[in-house]
């Protein structure tokens, strides 16, 4: 199993042979997509990505997108790299 937290701070984590491996949200498109390849390789079928809101009322709304991207971005990439997603 594959936990996200998609946000700019989160993380993706993952069991591996020998645990648990935590990594900070990469940065780019390319970079998720090579984490959640590996965490795929290692395993790992499911991926439940944390449900979260997309606007807060008092943020900016760059904010706002930036967030909501970053959120886009850890779905489609786990899509793409064969994964079955599950929002949570």
């Amino acid at each position: 199993m594959i936990a996200i937290d998609p946000g700019a701070s989160g993380a993706i984590v993952f069991k591996t042979a020998t645990g648990l491996c935590v990594e900070k949200m990469p940065q780019t498109r390319r970079d998720v997509l090579d984490l959640l390849v590996l965490a795929y390789g290692a395993g790992n079928s499911l991926c439940l990505i944390e449900k979260v809101g997309m606007h807060m009322k008092g943020n900016a709304a760059s904010s706002s997108v930036k967030f909501a991207k970053s959120c886009e971005r850890v779905g489609c990439a786990a899509e793409f790299a064969g994964l079955e997603v599950h929002e949570v």
